[in-house]
């Protein structure tokens, strides 16, 4: 992710941070306000969590804050928080009062992605990384065939593919 006013970069802490997400803090030229946690005016901090990928490059902060910290609480904190911020994109993309078909495809896209955070969130990690090396190869995959692969691939023992063929480097 490239942002030019971005001063400050960190992982992200828990299941995002796991899954690669890192956040980004910076003061953009001309960025004043009043914090919307504590209400000081001023000058403000922005911040953006860059997602793993297939997801978008980042998700800004609606509004920044007169810290670091205080711009960092308006990002989303785990996987259910992102599908929440996803699922607000669509519902606004679909609201608006002269809809495009480029309006649609996004919407159509957002919602896609919003299911996928949904499963992530409900993942524990080693699956949550196996469902994210899907999307990776294939961001179309349905979440119900990401959650089967998953779930088949973790069910197998070590050294063993489906089907139970032994697989490479299994002990013979």
């Amino acid at each position: 992710m490239n942002v030019g006013w971005a001063s400050y970069a960190a992982e992200w802490p828990g299941p995002l941070g796991q899954d690669g997400a890192v956040v980004v803090v910076g003061r953009p030229h001309g960025l004043r306000g009043r914090c919307p946690v504590c209400g000081r005016r001023g000058r403000l901090w922005q911040a953006a969590l860059a997602l793993p990928q297939p997801f978008p490059g980042a998700l800004d902060a609606i509004v920044g804050g007169c810290s670091r910290d205080h711009a960092v609480r308006a990002l989303p904190a785990d996987w259910s928080d992102v599908a929440a911020v996803f699922t607000r994109l669509t519902d606004a993309l679909r609201a608006d009062d002269e809809p495009t078909f480029w309006h649609e495809k996004l919407a159509t896209r957002r919602a896609r992605q919003a299911e996928q955070a949904r499963l992530l969130s409900r993942l524990d990690p080693t699956a949550r990384r196996l469902a994210l090396e899907l999307l990776r190869s294939d961001e179309l995959l349905d979440v119900a065939q990401i959650e089967a692969v998953a779930s088949a691939v973790l069910a197998e023992p070590p050294g063993q593919h489906i089907g139970g063929q032994p697989g490479p480097g299994a002990p013979s």
